[in-house]
This record gives structure tokens, C-alpha cells and sequence, in this order.
């Protein structure tokens, strides 16, 4: 189905997506992610993916269904950061635990 979506189609259920992330309802990502919307979806330059708004905004709930879709650990937005450095700068600790976990985990499944 993702493949024969046009790019305002991936960019509406990406934007989706992101507002379902920053409210931590991992159902609707879950929808989301099942209808085609990527996990690694950017918005624009900046670069900030799902998981960058998932700890910023302290989901901890989605990230493991974000993980399991592919939602990339270690990409980095334009300041470099990835999402375990955005949860350190805003000081989120159980997120940083959280990704920090599934960092070592996926480095493991490599």
C-alpha cells in the first residue's frame, strides 16, 4: 500500500503520524504505521523524525512500536542530535533509558 502512495500521501500520514507520536498514543501510531505512514518520516530539513519528537516530547509508549517498524535509533536531525540525545538535553531520564536500551539492543541485532 506504501508503495503506490503519492508524496502528499506519505506527508499526510506522516504528518499524522508525528501528532500521534507527541501524544503518546501508541494505538493511532500503530494505525498509522499499518496504513503505510514511515517510521522515519521528516518533515522537512531539519531532519527530525518520530523518534526525535518522541523524546522530545517524552512518549516513552511509542517508541517500541516505532522501533519494531523501523524507526532508525541513530539517524540524527541537522544539529547532529539523535533521539537519545534529544531526551538528555531535555532531560526526560526515563526516555533515556528507554531508547538508550533499544540502542543497545538493535546494535546487538546487527
Amino acid at each position: 500500500m506504501a508503495g503506490t502512495m503519492t508524496n502528499a500521501g506519505d506527508s499526510i500520514l506522516g504528518r499524522l503520524l508525528l501528532d500521534a507520536v507527541i501524544g503518546d498514543d501508541v494505538e493511532r501510531v500503530k494505525q498509522l504505521i499499518d496504513a503505510g505512514a514511515s517510521p522515519n518520516y521528516a518533515e522537512d530539513n531539519d531532519h527530525v523524525r518520530p523518534l526525535h519528537f518522541a523524546a522530545l516530547y517524552n512518549s516513552v509508549s511509542v517508541v517500541p512500536a516505532l522501533v519494531l517498524a523501523g524507526g532508525d535509533l541513530r539517524a540524527v536531525t541537522e544539529f547532529e542530535e539523535t533521539p537519545l540525545a534529544v531526551a538528555r538535553r531535555h532531560r526526560h531520564p526515563e526516555m533515556v533509558q528507554h531508547l538508550y536500551r533499544y540502542v543497545s539492543e538493535v546494535a546487538t541485532w546487527q
